[in-house]
């Protein structure tokens, strides 16, 4: 008997939840289970891809929130789930209660530390938390987070680390050349990269500051920014008043990041807070030299012994001073950290975890270590 698995992300664009929800989706094991997604919001990216892979999908985010719901709730109706595994809050709060009502079992993600929260949502979270059977959690910090905050039981609460591809490092050479000529970066420039969607929590404002006081001494250098656009053109902006057009790259999402990591020397991941985020890992696993703040699931993933470097969020002077450093001594690969995410957060390890927590609450047996 194969067991319905219906994932609900709030989103249907394409960030690093979205892209572990590809890698779950895509490798199931379909003797036990049935995979399908549903999305509430976005322009349909994620769902494009899960239907690429022959999984069902479906994108309700063109009928706004009321009547997204609305439908989110038919649709579970109609297929019955036996399990509901939701992503974000406002899928959380809308979703938990029907879910469990119409006799699935509910798993609810935990992808951030999210000290954003106000106090509406942490009642919000508690009240809904009832109709939860597990949360999985992508970090040990964000198991923390949910324990003193909004006082989840640990019992209830499983780690899952993320899973990333390892890239095929022969491939740096020519990726590097084609990706810099096409995006008119020097082929001899230090290209110091930030991947991640545009928004406040990820640093792109830190980053320019400091990176505005490097290039000074270090004209060479050369920053380049990758993502979805959630500031409404805010950074492009800032680089515009900072003069900083010629040393600036801004590009926008990229459904291939490959490329990407093989034209850049440094790596920089200046967040407010954070959960486990993939792109760091990824630029990890293409031996980059990484510079990230030391919040969050990071510290749980980036280790200065491999050649990382943790910063204080905010402290734009620390991460000038630990890009100066790179660019003076010269960049160099470092291969401890992709030995660690081949080690420890390996695609196939993320998959297996989920379905054994799957088969647990599918079949009763109690306990997630």
């Amino acid at each position: 008997m194969r067991h319905k698995i219906l994932i609900v992300t709030a989103s249907s664009d394409i960030g690093g939840s979205e892209r572990q929800v590809l890698h779950l989706l895509g490798g199931l094991d379909r003797s036990r289970f049935e995979p399908e997604l549903l999305s509430l919001s976005g322009r349909g990216h994620l769902t494009d891809r899960a239907q690429k892979r022959g999984v069902p999908a479906i994108n309700v985010g063109s009928a706004g929130p009321l009547l997204a719901a609305w439908r989110a709730r038919a649709h579970i109706e109609k297929v019955k789930p036996d399990l509901v595994y939701l992503f974000g809050l406002r899928t959380d709060a809308i979703l938990r209660s029907t879910a469990k009502a119409l006799g699935a079992r509910v798993v609810s993600a935990i992808r951030n530390t999210d000290p954003w929260r106000k106090w509406h949502h942490v009642a919000l979270d508690r009240r809904s938390a009832k109709h939860v059977d597990l949360f999985i959690s992508n970090s040990q910090a964000g198991k923390e987070s949910r324990l003193w905050r909004e006082r989840f039981s640990a019992d209830r609460i499983a780690v899952v680390l993320n899973g990333i591809e390892l890239p095929d490092l022969a491939t740096r050479g020519a990726l590097r050349r084609e990706f810099r000529a096409k995006h008119g970066i020097p082929q001899d420039a230090t290209l110091v990269g930030l991947v991640a969607n545009y928004r406040p929590q990820k640093g792109h404002r830190t980053a320019l500051r400091a990176f505005a006081k490097v290039v000074e001494k270090r004209p060479s250098l050369r920053l380049l920014f990758a993502g979805e656009d959630f500031m409404n053109g805010e950074v492009a902006r800032q680089v515009i008043r900072r003069g900083l057009g010629r040393q600036v790259s801004i590009l926008g999402h990229q459904k291939d990041l490959n490329p990407l990591y093989a034209a850049l020397d440094l790596f920089i991941l200046p967040s407010d807070y954070e959960g486990t985020p993939n792109t760091l890992m990824e630029a990890m696993a293409w031996e980059l030299p990484c510079i990230a703040t030391s919040v969050g699931g990071i510290p749980e993933v980036l280790r200065e012994e491999d050649g990382g470097v943790l910063i204080p969020a905010r402290d734009p002077a620390r991460l000038a001073r630990a890009m100066h450093y790179f660019s003076r001594a010269g960049t160099s690969l470092c291969p401890a950290l992709r030995a660690r995410i081949d080690t420890d957060f390996s695609i196939s390890a993320m998959i297996r975890r989920h379905e054994e927590l799957f088969s647990k609450l599918l079949e009763g047996t109690s306990g997630w270590d």
